[in-house]
């Protein structure tokens, strides 16, 4: 297995993190509030749209069912304007959109 081979479950990882991190986070308010969490969610999601960067051409052809693209723009933007991430969009993202995620990612590794 090269590394290559390894990202989905590189991605795999960081949403089960997510969702270790969010214990006990039961509204956007909350999330806000609390900075750490912020922090370390914010990174999770730097790691996975990195991870979608690195997925090759033909995986991302096969399973084009997602937007691997937008997971790195997504990265890119708390990257390069951490002055002015949105803490709503991103806690929205992880309710509605990491779920998904990471169901498709684990039936590709099943």
């Amino acid at each position: 297995m090269n590394d290559i081979d390894k990202v989905p479950g590189i991605i795999l990882e960081s949403i089960i993190e997510l969702d270790s991190f969010l214990s006990g986070i039961d509204s956007s308010k909350t999330f806000q509030e609390n900075r750490l969490v912020r922090s370390a969610c914010v990174r999770q999601l730097e790691v996975i749209g990195e991870a979608c960067g690195a997925l090759s051409p033909e995986f991302v052809e096969e399973n084009s069912i997602e937007d691997w693209q937008a997971w790195k723009a997504m990265r890119n933007i708390l990257i390069h304007q951490y002055f002015g991430v949105d803490y709503h969009r991103v806690y929205s993202v992880i309710i509605e959109e990491i779920p998904r995620l990471k169901s498709l990612v684990a039936s590709l590794l099943e």
